[in-house]
């Protein structure tokens, strides 16, 4: 028939893709909105994994197995994510310039542990990492609770 389209999913691809352009700045000002529940997330994430892994290495006097430093690094791959598009909008706040502090500490833990697969882990070390993942992430919820506070 003249007038119709050959390609009948096209209008359901134009359909979806206005809806797309209605949703993602809306997404994106929840996003915004939500920036430091985000932020608080990622440091205690990051803290709790940080804490697992140690307790994992010192229980079992064995490396973390491949599965077990993936789990750690997909995380990471988040929170870099997360800190990046905040960087567009937030990039002088200090909230988030404590989690980029907490996130490089952190990737500096996951390469321990992932060194720790060939040879053998340096706990004392693995412990002053994790302590200090454990301060960063204090520094970012202090971060928040002061740019929340006002």
């Amino acid at each position: 028939m003249p007038g119709i389209s050959a390609r009948p999913g096209r209008a359901g691809l134009v359909n979806s893709g206005l809806l797309l352009a209605l949703v993602l700045p809306l997404a994106a000002g929840c996003y915004w909105l939500r920036y430091h529940d985000l932020a608080r997330t990622h440091a205690e994430l990051i803290e709790d994994l940080s804490a697992a892994a140690l307790a994992s290495v010192e229980a079992s006097e064995r490396p973390l197995a491949p599965g077990e430093i993936e789990r750690l690094r997909y995380p990471l791959a988040r929170a870099r994510e997360f800190t990046d598009i905040a960087r567009k909008r937030y990039a002088d706040r200090p909230s988030l310039l404590a989690l980029d502090a907490l996130v490089a500490r952190y990737a500096d833990l996951v390469a321990a542990l992932e060194r720790a697969r060939v040879e053998p882990p340096d706990v004392p070390a693995l412990r002053a990492l994790v302590a200090d993942v454990d301060q960063r992430a204090d520094a970012v919820r202090a971060a928040i609770d002061r740019e929340e506070a006002g």
